[in-house]
């Protein structure tokens, strides 16, 4: 296996549990030149009527009201919706509130923290890499990250047991593989499970929606040396996503595969529960 294949599959692996790099102390004194611009990014937008490109104006409308009914009602400060078709953008609105106390309307380059829509992002880099035969599906991660290779399990697993705490363990039966991390059915959990949550705390893994310290390589040990919460391939549970600034999920990727990528270039806003989105081509 490549060094940029072993690398990027530690970046899926924490396709699990973010952390926000803090600047460092050198990285915060004056320097002599600025720092050079990074390279412009590409923010054309072709826009088309509906009807050019196959679509119903009167249907598309209907993704309005919906959305506009739970500002209404409540259920979320605002949004944007976006459609498109052939490369062409023939729906595009932005509704509510980006941020409702300083009654901030939403815009459609409002920015949105990413979240959970690093999986995909992720999960297509990593299907780019084995198509050019980097790896196999199959193949072990601890072949990528030796933490993973001896693993520990719940006994009794998840679900069977859904409310004890962790107690006896035992060894994995099955490595955990790509494929696992790709559908989750690894055995990762998040800090809010309640057999592993506890556990995940006392480690130091993060949660994902608030600031946290650290490298990825860091939290990639830490989560190896936390129980898994079933054997690998036995049941399915929400993990992987990947970590840093929500900036940057897009950049370790770009020249890993060594191609164009088009996703959503987001940023996280300053207050977590007011959030918008823009789209950018990130090349």
């Amino acid at each position: 296996m490549t060094k940029l294949s072993r690398a990027f599959l530690g970046l899926a692996v924490l396709a699990l549990f973010p952390v926000v790099p803090v600047p460092s102390e050198t990285a915060s004194k004056p320097k002599k030149a600025p720092p050079a611009s990074p390279p412009a990014v590409e923010t054309a937008i072709v826009t088309a009527a509906p009807e050019d490109v196959g679509l119903s104006s009167e249907r598309l409308e209907r993704i309005g009201g919906t959305i506009q009914k739970s500002v209404d009602d409540g259920r979320i400060a605002g949004a944007t919706s976006l459609v498109a078709r052939h490369g062409r953008i023939a729906y595009f609105k932005a509704f509510g509130m980006a941020d409702r106390d300083a009654k901030k309307p939403m815009r459609t380059d409002s920015l949105f923290r990413i979240c959970s829509m690093s999986k995909p992002i992720t999960s297509v880099a990593v299907m780019m890499l084995y198509e050019e035969g980097r790896f196999t599906l199959n193949e072990p991660v601890s072949d990528f990250i030796p933490e993973f290779k001896n693993v520990k399990v719940l006994d009794p697993p998840w679900p069977q047991d859904k409310t004890s705490p962790p107690g006896a363990l035992v060894d994995a039966k099955r490595p955990i593989t790509v494929l696992n991390l790709l559908t989750h059915t690894s055995g990762l959990t998040y800090q809010w499970n309640p057999r592993l949550g506890k556990a995940y705390s006392n480690a130091g893994i993060g949660s994902g929606l608030l600031q946290q310290e650290g490298t990825i390589g860091d939290a990639v040990k830490k989560l190896a040396a936390v129980p898994l919460l079933f054997q690998p391939g036995d049941a399915w549970d929400l993990t992987t996503r990947l970590s840093r600034r929500a900036d940057s999920h897009i950049r370790p990727i770009i020249p890993i595969v060594g191609r164009a990528l088009t996703f959503p270039a987001a940023a996280v806003s300053a207050q977590p529960r007011k959030i918008t989105i823009a789209f950018a081509r990130c090349s």
